[in-house]
């Protein structure tokens, strides 16, 4: 029997899936993060998600790390981390314990996405590490500007020093 199974298959997955969705949404800490998206379209994918990832119905090309990497892209620049990934996992096991699951179940449950917790740490460090290269551009382009401005001022005040002394 799969999990999807034991956790009382597609319909009960479903009703997780809602109630999941109503507890992040509620979350002030989360709730930024879903501004500006169709949230009927996201309980479809992550219904698909997590009927796969019960079920162990994963297709042999499907590269789970880089679909989620991909999908929480936009996330991440915006501050998405591990820390997130926790809220997000403890709402779904409180979402599992109001459906009355039972508690074995609940940690099943969570021992099957707890493997993509690192996706997250990643996805924040590379978003960090490119946050930061674009802070230092920025300065050195500052710089730059500064000095060019300066080199400018000195022109200009060697021109009208020149100017008067012809004069």
């Amino acid at each position: 029997m799969t999990l999807l199974e034991e956790l009382g298959g597609e319909p009960a997955l479903l009703l997780a899936v809602d109630g999941f969705y109503t507890r992040l949404l509620k979350d002030e800490r989360l709730a930024a993060f879903f501004r500006g998206v169709d949230i009927e379209k996201l309980k479809l994918h992550q219904y698909n998600f997590l009927s796969m990832a019960f079920s162990v119905r994963f297709p042999q090309d499907f590269d789970v790390e880089k679909v989620i990497a991909d999908k929480h892209s936009r996330l991440f620049s915006r501050g998405l981390d591990e820390s997130h990934f926790d809220m997000v996992a403890a709402h779904f096991a409180a979402t599992l314990r109001d459906l009355q699951v039972k508690p074995d179940l609940i940690d099943k449950a969570i021992a099957v996405l707890a493997p993509l917790r690192p996706i997250f740490q990643r996805g924040a460090r590379i978003h960090q590490r490119i946050k930061a290269k674009k802070k230092k551009t920025i300065i050195r382009l500052a710089l730059v500007a500064a000095a060019i401005a300066i080199v400018a001022i000195i022109i200009i005040i060697i021109a009208i020093t020149v100017s008067r002394q012809e004069s």
